[in-house]
């Protein structure tokens, strides 16, 4: 696919807030083929290597720490490639590992415009049951709305962590818990986990929840329309670069070929704000995440 159209060729001032500054995380974060977008928790067999990826900005580097699992690593890449990472947990049971994406401009393409870095988090848990892992994003005021579902005639649910609690007994079917903000006393990250236990059922239970200042506003989702041979890819004025592998346009409209294959768009802001867009295989239908 190649880009058509024109562009200013230089980043511009988004005139939002800073995204890192009020804790928004906006890292396209892979595991197993399945990417999540800012926030992420995923299981991990202590027997084994953790594999996973980060969806590169333009070009620049990567780079994952922990002090629980006493990781800091740093890995360059070109043209909006994923960086992927082996990890040996063989000493660890847990981590939250923060991540760092850094693209790096000329100055003649930055001028007098400072980017941002664009973060996001990871967490990891090593165990051997079947485990129900969900994550979240929300605004400090926002409500947490978990689902669940249980096949035993009566089970007990039990969830503790980030100052809240909930301890219940239910009968079988698709269940949900809805969790206030004043419930949760934390004020970034925070892992809730418990389990249900029934007869015939034992689950494991895991959430990830991040939490962001209300004041900050993540990008509006940007509108793809495809054509016989092309789509338009058009997002918020903000918006610095949009780019697909290693075709980018410094704008925030852009027009690329369109093949019969799956395509990842991503676009960034200079504030750090970023969305990502999955193009299905033989289908003219996306996915965005923002």
């Amino acid at each position: 696919m190649i880009p058509l159209g024109c562009s200013s060729h230089h980043l511009k001032e988004d005139i939002s807030l800073s995204a890192s500054e009020y804790n928004y995380q906006g890292a396209e974060i892979k595991v197993l083929g399945h990417s999540d977008f800012g926030v992420s928790i995923k299981r991990a067999y202590s027997d084994e290597p953790f594999l996973f990826s980060v969806g590169g900005l333009y070009s620049g580097s990567v780079n994952i720490s922990s002090q629980e699992c006493q990781i800091n690593e740093t890995k360059n890449y070109t043209n909006f490639e994923y960086v992927n990472f082996i990890l040996d947990l063989k000493s660890f049971k847990r981590c939250v590992i923060a991540i760092t994406i850094t693209p790096y401009f000329d100055p003649d393409i930055s001028e007098l415009v400072k980017w941002k870095s664009v973060n996001g988090l990871l967490a990891i848990k090593t165990d051997d049951y079947e485990t129900n892992y969900q994550s979240f994003q929300i605004r400090n005021s926002d409500n947490v709305f978990f689902t669940y579902e249980v096949t035993d005639k009566v089970s007990r649910v039990f969830l503790k962590g980030c100052g809240y609690t909930y301890d219940q007994k239910i009968n079988h079917g698709q269940r949900s818990i809805l969790i206030t903000p004043h419930e949760m006393k934390f004020n970034r990250a925070c892992v809730i986990e418990g389990f249900i236990k029934g007869e015939l059922q034992n689950q494991s239970l895991a959430l990830f929840i991040n939490k962001y200042d209300d004041i900050f506003s993540p990008l509006p989702t940007p509108s793809l329309i495809f054509n016989e041979k092309t789509f338009e890819v058009n997002a918020d004025h903000n918006i610095s670069l949009i780019g697909l592998g290693d075709k980018f346009i410094f704008g925030s409209k852009a027009q690329f070929y369109y093949k019969n294959d799956e395509s990842i768009v991503r676009l960034y802001s200079n504030q750090g704000r970023t969305a990502v867009c999955f193009i299905y295989k033989n289908k003219k239908d996306f996915k965005c995440l923002n």
